[in-house]
């Protein structure tokens, strides 16, 4: 049952601006603006930031192992992170060749999260919760070869990739 305002004993119930005042002297007892964040269910409000990203980009060298490309850096902030997201494409790649997408945290040396893509193409969304992210750790969307192909000369070319990072209130 919908309504836009009731009364309950000397109560009533406003849902025009979410508020409950006194009957008799319209005194304001509760207005919604005055609810506090941490009073909130938890993830009534999610913002997704992107953080990082690499366009599409081609002819990377599939034929020896490391770091092809990264992104931008981003400094990481933990207060209310619920999740990293990754959005990762690899467009063509040698059949004997892995080439690994993820977002990097730089400072700690280590990846967050990452999608391998071994001889095969594809376009994926992964995601973790709780991601091991300090403030102002410097994270990056990085590109590497973990397998080389055995082709001299061989390449890969990847579709965009986005790096987000999911916050929610409380």
């Amino acid at each position: 049952m919908s309504f836009t305002r009731k009364e309950v004993g000397n109560l009533v119930f406003n849902q025009e601006d979410y508020s409950i005042r006194h009957k008799a002297t319209e005194e304001k007892l509760f207005r919604v603006e005055d609810l506090p964040y941490d009073r909130l269910a938890q993830n009534t409000i999610v913002i997704r930031v992107p953080i990082a990203f690499i366009r599409a980009t081609g002819g990377l060298a599939a034929d020896s192992t490391g770091v092809k490309a990264t992104s931008n850096k981003a400094l990481g902030y933990s207060r209310h992170l619920k999740k990293a997201r990754l959005l990762s494409e690899v467009t063509s790649i040698p059949s004997d060749a892995t080439v690994r997408i993820g977002l990097y945290n730089v400072t700690k040396g280590a990846y967050v999260l990452y999608r391998d893509y071994e001889g095969a193409t594809g376009k994926n969304i992964d995601e973790v919760s709780s991601p091991d992210i300090a403030d102002d750790d410097e994270l990056e969307v990085r590109v590497e070869v973990t397998t080389a192909s055995g082709t001299s000369g061989a390449t890969f070319d990847v579709g965009e990739c986005v790096a987000q990072l999911e916050y929610g209130v409380r």
